[in-house]
This record gives structure tokens, C-alpha cells and sequence, in this order.
């Protein structure tokens, strides 16, 4: 059973460059512009067409789907894959913000710092 977690990590979340690349935009994001402009960034269309982009370029360079039993590629399920491979980016991406945001603010650092500078009413 932890043997099967531990190939599933490996996987599916080290081994994709999709899910790596998810990860890493999402912490520089976090680390970058915090969390106060994440309504702006999830209601902008611009960050989706680029991470759709970018699904789309991976897909149709490195990711052909080819049709059963032959060599010729299946260019429209090599483009409909694309939504798979961006999906993932947003999922990885989403966990890696949240990674971030937990680390910043599971600790307790800011809000000791809060609660040691708030004036006893």
C-alpha cells in the first residue's frame, strides 16, 4: 500500500512535466503576489490561455496520440488531449499554491505576531 502511494508520487507527479511545471507556477505565484491577488488572478482569462498554451504546445510536441495499431498520428485526440494535460497544470498548480499557503501560514509566525501586538480591550 505505501509502496503503491510511493509510485504513484513518483509517477504521476515527479515524473509529468506537466504536474512539475503546475507546481512551480502556482509556489512563484504565492511567492511572488500572495494571496491578496488571487481573485484578480483567477478571474483574468489571460493566465488560463497561457497554461492552455502551454498544454497544447506539450501535447502536439512530446504527447502524439497515435491510432490503434499503426504509426500515423491522431492529430484531433493529440489536441483533445491537450484538456487532460491542462487540467493537470491547473490541479498541480492550485496544490502547489496551497502548499505555500499553508507553509506561510501553518506555522504561526504572523499570527503570533498578531496576537503579541493586539491591545488587550
Amino acid at each position: 500500500m505505501l509502496s503503491d502511494l510511493f509510485s504513484f508520487i513518483v509517477r504521476y507527479v515527479i515524473l509529468n512535466p506537466m504536474s512539475l511545471l503546475g507546481v512551480c507556477c502556482g509556489c512563484y505565484f504565492m511567492l511572488t503576489y500572495g494571496e491578496s491577488n488571487i481573485e484578480i488572478f483567477l478571474t483574468s482569462p489571460e493566465p488560463y490561455i497561457a497554461a492552455y498554451a502551454i498544454a497544447l504546445f506539450y501535447a502536439l510536441a512530446f504527447r502524439h496520440v497515435y491510432y490503434p495499431e499503426s504509426e500515423k498520428v491522431d492529430w484531433w485526440a493529440t489536441a483533445k488531449s491537450s484538456i487532460d494535460h491542462f487540467l493537470t497544470f491547473l490541479f498541480a498548480a492550485v496544490c502547489g499554491a496551497i502548499i505555500i499557503y499553508a507553509l506561510n501560514y501553518g506555522l504561526g509566525h504572523k499570527l503570533d505576531k498578531y496576537v503579541r501586538h493586539e491591545k488587550i480591550r
